[in-house]
């Protein structure tokens, strides 16, 4: 009987290759998963990495990237968690040598009394001149029993970079959900339209590689997670 799943395992992406890579997993893991890919980025190499997480009753993941000169990394997450779920996350992004760019973004919806981890740190060293690095992280809580812990780090050893990192946290827009059921719309497909939306932007990110609809199974979770708050 498997008690807990790992996966670790090391890529190396060879200078001027572009690799897209994708972490889901469609159907429910019926126990605890941990996973740990570390990235090396070579010189002028391309990385574009898409994580989502719907269903599950504890995952984490962590993606370490490490840049080379002139390489780039684009990193981007979604996440559904409900009830007793646990979703842990980590993207972290070595800035080894001049002129590499990353950027991640990360969006988490969850309810409760789940708990969600997201930790995103870039890391420059000194020399990387021109580092171009961005860190976005925005959350919805859809229960005041969820629980989610955002921690972004940046740690810049070298002046001539641009880094940047926000994080936002919040519930669902009250205003909004009153102007849609003024119009007709019942309060549960107002909740949708607007977790929708919120997921959207990271929902097109996807590799249109993926050989599922990935639009519907986020759609038919959130039903469910909708469904069970009646």
């Amino acid at each position: 009987t498997i008690s807990w799943a790992a996966l670790e395992g090391r890529i190396i992406i060879e200078p001027k290759a572009k690799l897209k890579i994708t972490f889901m997993l469609p159907e429910k893991i019926r126990v605890p998963l941990t996973s740990a890919i570390e990235c090396i980025v070579m010189e002028d190499a391309c990385l574009n990495a898409f994580c989502a997480v719907f269903d599950g009753d504890f995952q984490y993941q962590a993606l370490i990237v490490k840049l080379h000169q002139r390489a780039q990394a684009t990193i981007h997450g979604i996440s559904l968690t409900d009830r007793n779920q646990y979703r842990g996350f980590e993207a972290i992004v070595h800035h080894l040598s001049p002129e590499a760019t990353s950027n991640i973004t990360m969006r988490c919806i969850a309810t409760g009394p789940s708990k969600t981890l997201i930790h995103g740190l870039i890391q420059v060293y000194p020399g990387a001149k021109d580092t171009r690095a961005a860190y976005k992280n925005n959350n919805l809580m859809l229960s005041d029993k969820a629980s989610i812990i955002a921690q972004p780090e940046l740690d810049i050893q070298f002046d001539d970079v641009a880094c940047a990192h926000g994080v936002t946290l919040g519930a669902l827009d009250e205003q909004a959900l009153f102007y849609l059921q003024a119009r007709g719309i019942t309060l549960q497909q107002a909740k949708k339209l607007l977790i929708y939306s919120f997921g959207q932007e990271t929902l097109a990110a996807a590799p249109s590689s993926i050989p599922f609809d990935l639009p519907a199974l986020f759609s038919n979770k959130l039903e469910k997670i909708l469904d069970g708050e009646q």
